[in-house]
């Protein structure tokens, strides 16, 4: 029991953190909030102002103002189920500073501008392993601005969601009456030369620079890369990838990997058939973990039985660049490359456009779980022909616009 007590009823002294709490009952209504303060008297200007704000709502059916931070926190509650939370909750984290108790009325273009400005000048910033030394050290780039838009979505998500869906628990109103236009920053050169704001490009790997760039790959890296490529998944689908996720096919005799929606990007069960390459691959897995890990590419140097965070380190961006690939800020290096590289040799070896789809598990509207084994055969096929090394024709990013003159 707290030995500290207010002379007010319903505000409460927490010992475990230090601050007071709101509890109180008025109405049939409750009022329950943290004051993160162990000032008495701001507890209680606190509790005045709520209670203010809940007798205008019953009695006057006045709507109450709504902060981004209430906004935020039940944009994020809604998407706990979400592959990319983690994210999601980290740049909310990041706006918080500049919008957490402004109201989500007063949110439009110029009160996002310091935020923006903000943004810019911190850019991203990323370790980098020194060769010489083995010692790390941080280095900024440029941020590109569609990294920034993607994160003014998140606000534009919330104020229309305000505005359309979340009501008010007393009144029945909307959070705002409307949601204001956002602009959103240019991703691509009106004319003349691109800069390092603008988006990069995709760039796909040819059968020659896969030659160079895979040798100079850790092995274990070298194998998850060599099945990506083959399989046209994303990254933490073969990270996370499981034994318990592998079925067989007795039609076709293989077996393929079913990747739970909650494990992929998009919310839809993914489905992962294997060429021959592929499937080599994961028999030499087999070999050495099966029984001994639930991952089919787990971590040896950890501790417990966990998976590789991630295959873009050190190893990928080092050998990146001793294979003579393209750098700069103009062209997409890394490894999600790979699954550009599937999806461009399916195209070159004349798989039909619904079949690449389903192959590089796109979302298109059907998200069954239930395939025939005449359909794994068609995407067995589809995959079977990336073995043929068709090369077709590679548009590589050209760093000056179509139609400039000199």
């Amino acid at each position: 029991m707290s030995k500290r007590k207010h002379r007010r009823s319903g505000i409460y002294w927490c010992d475990r953190r230090h601050f007071w709490i709101i509890d109180k009952g008025w109405k049939g209504k409750r009022i329950y909030c943290l004051t993160y303060s162990d000032n008495p008297d701001e507890a209680e200007s606190l509790l005045d102002a709520e209670l203010e704000k809940l007798r205008k709502a019953m009695l006057h059916g006045e709507r109450p103002v709504y902060l981004f931070h209430q906004g935020a926190e039940r944009y994020l509650s809604e998407r706990k189920h979400v592959a990319t939370f983690t994210i999601l909750q980290s740049v909310v984290l990041r706006l918080m500073p500049f919008l957490g108790e402004m109201p989500l009325t007063d949110i439009h273009d110029n009160t996002l501008r310091p935020y923006i400005q903000w943004r810019i000048k911190e850019g991203v910033k990323t370790r980098k392993k020194d060769v010489n030394t083995g010692q790390f050290y941080t280095i900024r780039r440029d941020i590109k601005y569609a990294s920034i838009n993607r994160e003014l979505e998140i606000i534009r998500t919330i104020l229309i969601s305000a505005w359309r869906r979340w009501r008010c628990e007393l009144t029945g109103k909307p959070w705002i009456d409307s949601a204001p236009i956002l602009t959103m920053l240019p991703t691509k050169p009106s004319k003349g030369k691109p800069d390092e704001s603008h988006s990069a490009k995709t760039y796909s790997l040819s059968w020659d620079e896969q030659d160079r760039l895979f040798p100079l790959l850790s092995a274990r890296l070298q194998r998850m890369c060599l099945f990506k490529v083959n399989t046209g998944t994303r990254e933490q689908e073969v990270c996370q990838l499981r034994w318990e996720w592998e079925h067989a096919v007795p039609e076709l005799d293989i077996t393929v990997f079913i990747v739970p929606e909650g494990y992929v990007k998009n919310g839809e069960a993914r489905l992962i058939v294997m060429n021959r390459i592929a499937r080599s691959i994961i028999e030499v897995q087999r070999k050495e973990w099966e029984g001994k890990s639930k991952f089919v590419f787990p971590n040896p140097k950890a501790k417990k039985d966990v998976p590789y965070s991630r295959l873009q380190t050190s190893s990928w961006k080092q050998a990146w660049h001793n294979a003579g690939l393209p750098t700069g800020p103009w062209v997409r290096q890394g490894v999600h490359t790979l699954k550009h590289t599937c999806g461009r040799r399916l195209r070159a070896a004349g798989v039909p456009r619904e079949t690449r789809k389903v192959c590089l598990g796109h979302r298109n509207g059907d998200i069954t779980t239930h395939y025939s084994a005449a359909e794994a055969k068609e995407l067995l096929d589809a995959f079977e022909s990336l073995c043929e090394r068709k090369e077709g024709i590679v548009l590589r990013p050209q760093l000056t616009a179509l139609g400039q003159r000199n």
